[in-house]
């Protein structure tokens, strides 16, 4: 009887069947219950089965909500998102922004890679001169575009995961800015 319990609980795990004790089990290295990421997986695999759409309106988004953004992007200063909407750069930097969020809801289950991630981000953000405050605004963002685009499927569960998602990113990002930022210090004291 024990093996074929075995089996039968193989072949669960297999068709993603779970058990609501299994769903409610926390991964202590993000934070997050399997149903939370489960969440972010499936809505993740909806908004991008068409990237560069979901990309562009995310951007334009971010960019509406707080116009005074575009100054972290210098080949647009000055310019009104009507005009570099269309832009191939300008669409190649809102594929990227996506390119990288797939990679960190692909990350959720790989711990140290997600950390490693998310601190060559804030790493990179902070050497292009983007402050730590820009990404506590993405939640906002967020909301907003997840209700636009989710609609009804846009669930308190659903929500909820994303913001610990973000959470998160903001707090390694962050660490990494900050690292950055001393690394920066130490090398001009040594000068």
């Amino acid at each position: 009887m024990g093996a074929l319990t075995s089996v039968i609980c193989v072949l669960i795990r297999k068709l993603c069947i779970m058990s609501p004790c299994e769903d409610e089990e926390v991964d202590s290295n993000t934070g997050l219950k399997v149903k939370e990421k489960r969440a972010i997986s499936q809505t993740w695999k909806y908004i991008s089965r068409n990237l560069r759409r979901e990309s562009l309106n995310f951007l334009n988004l971010l960019l509406i909500e707080y116009p005074d953004y575009i100054e972290y992007f210098p080949n647009f200063r000055g310019m009104k998102l009507e005009e570099f909407n269309k832009t191939p750069k300008y669409i190649a930097i809102a594929r990227s922004v996506f390119c990288a969020l797939t990679l960190i809801v692909d990350s959720l289950d790989e711990p140290d890679e997600l950390v490693e991630i998310l601190h060559t981000m804030g790493r990179d953000h902070y050497k292009r001169g983007v402050p730590i405050e820009a990404f506590h605004t993405l939640p906002n963002v967020f909301d907003k575009f997840f209700t636009s685009r989710l609609g009804k499927t846009y669930t308190p569960l659903v929500k909820e995961s994303w913001m610990k998602v973000l959470a998160v990113m903001n707090a390694v990002m962050e660490k990494g800015m900050e690292d950055t930022k001393a690394a920066k210090l130490e090398q001009q004291n040594h000068k």
